[in-house]
């Protein structure tokens, strides 16, 4: 055995998994989605929530940099203006 007893580590983890619930990450992604162009959005899909970052799959290159470069900071703060539940760390693209 190495390390802490599981009687120990049950608590925290399920304290973790509550969390994960309350955060709600297909409304937050639903919230990002809004905020993009109609012409923007058939390239872009959800890949994962994870302790505050929300991770984003971007199908189109020229989109990509634009997301990267122009737009990735002004989204990040209308999301954490708009998303009461959950605090929103980092949108990274991929």
């Amino acid at each position: 055995m190495a390390g802490r007893p599981v009687q120990n580590l049950i608590p925290g983890f399920l304290n973790r998994l509550s969390k994960r619930c309350d955060e709600k990450p297909d409304e937050i992604f639903a919230l990002f989605f809004s905020l993009l162009a109609e012409e923007e959005k058939p390239f872009v899909r959800f890949l994962k929530w994870e302790e505050g970052k929300l991770f984003v799959k971007v199908t189109s290159h020229t989109l990509y940099s634009h997301l990267v470069r122009y737009r990735k900071e002004a989204i990040l703060a209308k999301l954490c203006q708009i998303c009461s539940f959950a605090e929103i760390k980092e949108i990274i693209f991929r």
